[in-house]
């Protein structure tokens, strides 16, 4: 998505700001705060397959980051389900491996979410890491929700607040799109609130080239072709596009109840608001953890050589191009997005005090 991720809210100090939503007190979680489910099945097209079986049980506190009361029933997707309220916020997320924390944030286009982003990745990093995928605000099984001065920030907020109530205070971070966005817009913040330890910054970040597919993103009419559209936008291959079952797919989480109104919603502003920052126009030098910037040598959004130009711009940071890859490349590319990956968190040292977990 566009470095504004459709929302032209103006973006305040996360560390200031406040959004009071209806729902319960953080100090008012019961023991259901944290609970599996059964998801029941999909069609998968070339994204993969949905899980079919989750853990069932309830965690009133984690504690750290690698500890869970639930069973240990993984899906053909290698992935648990499962759901957490976060101040009064229905949160869906998956959940799957053990180890220091690594959490993706999706991308921001109509239909996207956790599943649908991370499909190809999750089992991957899961087998050295313990990864959480959850939907953000307004997308996929989460709360459809919007704040129109502070869109960006009322998501960065709840995915810092998800981290607390996991016990998360250290993390891996690897966000595609809107979720690299994000990943920039917080570090870059005079108060940053996540708990970032190391990122990675997939095709998010750069300025969005003007023309068809840079508008299938903004004139989703909640219509098959246009989706069709935003599919032919976001890949490189036109075998994506051409998938029938995949393109229904994402149809039906962006057409899911309120998901269409929350994310097209965005792109209001309340009128005595500032524009929001351009994508280059970020203080990034305040960036002081490792940070790998990805991109995808076909990306039909972002211009070439963008990656390398962002990196540069940050304190130690590094680029990489996955060649063969549109604005997804963990989707089109996964098995060289996961070494990417896997190579990039293994030579990061372990937390301090970190003495793993099964």
């Amino acid at each position: 998505m566009s470095d504004s991720d459709r929302e032209t809210a103006g973006e305040r100090d996360h560390g200031g700001s406040r959004v009071v939503l209806e729902g319960r007190g953080t100090g008012e979680f019961g023991p259901d705060a944290v609970t599996g489910r059964d998801p029941g099945e999909s069609s998968a097209g070339l994204g993969g397959h949905r899980t079919s079986e989750s853990g069932q049980g309830s965690v009133a506190e984690r504690g750290r980051a690698g500890s869970s009361d639930a069973p240990d029933r993984h899906s053909t997707g290698g992935y648990l389900h499962r759901t957490l309220v976060v101040d009064g916020l229905h949160t869906h997320f998956l959940e799957a491996g053990a180890g220091e924390p690594v959490v993706l944030l999706h991308g921001g286009e109509f239909g996207a979410s956790a599943e649908i982003g991370w499909e190809k990745t999750i089992a991957a990093l899961a087998e050295q890491y313990h990864v959480f995928a959850p939907d953000m605000l307004g997308f996929g099984e989460s709360a459809k929700v919007v704040d129109f001065t502070d869109g960006r920030g009322l998501r960065i907020r709840h995915i810092a607040r998800f981290c607390a109530l996991l016990g998360i205070e250290s993390a891996y971070f690897v966000g595609n799109s809107m979720g690299a966005v994000n990943l920039l817009a917080d570090t870059t913040a005079d108060h940053p609130v996540l708990p970032v330890r190391a990122m990675v910054a997939i095709c998010g970040g750069g300025q969005i080239r003007a023309g068809e597919h840079m508008q299938a993103l903004y004139d989703f009419d909640a219509t098959l072709p246009a989706m069709r559209r935003i599919v032919t936008a976001l890949f490189a291959s036109p075998d994506y596009p051409a998938d029938e079952d995949y393109v229904r797919r994402r149809f039906d989480s962006a057409t899911a109840p309120g998901a269409w109104e929350a994310i097209a919603a965005a792109r209001f502003r309340r009128p005595d608001a500032p524009p929001p920052p351009g994508p280059g126009d970020r203080p990034f030098q305040r960036i002081r953890v490792p940070t790998l910037v990805v991109e995808g040598g076909a990306d039909k959004l972002l211009s070439p050589g963008w990656a390398a130009e962002l990196a540069a711009r940050i304190p130690d940071a590094r680029s990489a191009v996955v060649e063969e890859s549109g604005h997804c490349p963990q989707l089109e590319q996964p098995g060289a997005v996961n070494a990417l990956l896997l190579d990039f968190l293994d030579r990061q040292s372990p937390a301090p005090g970190y003495a793993g977990s099964g």
